[in-house]
């Protein structure tokens, strides 16, 4: 009595041909994963640069003027033009500044409503050489021009 084999060759060839296509289907998959994650994650990282920057400069630009004096002096004009002088010409800004012993000082430059707006805000002492004189709050707005 001949014994046949029991696996048939054909049948192999189909079962191989069928993972073949699996695994090709499931690379592809993976493949088109991979690349929609990769722009999702690219553009989210380009839109947060330049409000990073916005907030950097901004940040700077209130602290230049503790630092030289200018929001110890209450004077809105002098702060106003202070800051016009050392605001880049890409940026606008507006401040509003609240002393512990005297009223609220405001810019009053209006904010925008429909673009990029960074905001933030500083604690600053106010001195005469070593004694503390006043505190001060100051808010800030700024946005793209």
């Amino acid at each position: 009595m001949e014994r046949k084999a029991s696996w048939n060759f054909q049948s192999t060839k189909k079962k191989a041909m069928i993972f073949m296509i699996d695994a090709l289907v499931g690379i592809v998959l993976a493949v088109i994963i991979l690349t929609f994650a990769n722009l999702y994650v690219t553009r989210a990282t380009r839109d947060a640069l330049p409000s990073v920057q916005l907030e950097r400069v901004s940040g700077d630009i209130v602290r230049m003027l503790e630092y030289d004096g200018t929001l110890s002096s209450g004077d809105v004009d002098t702060i106003q033009s202070r800051l016009l002088e050392i605001l880049p010409q890409e940026i606008n800004m507006t401040l509003q500044i609240e002393y512990l012993s005297s009223p609220v000082l405001d810019l009053n430059i209006p904010i925008p409503s429909r673009e990029l707006v960074v905001s933030g805000r500083q604690f600053i002492i106010i001195s005469d050489g070593d004694d503390v004189t006043d505190y001060a709050v100051v808010r800030y707005w700024a946005w793209p021009r």
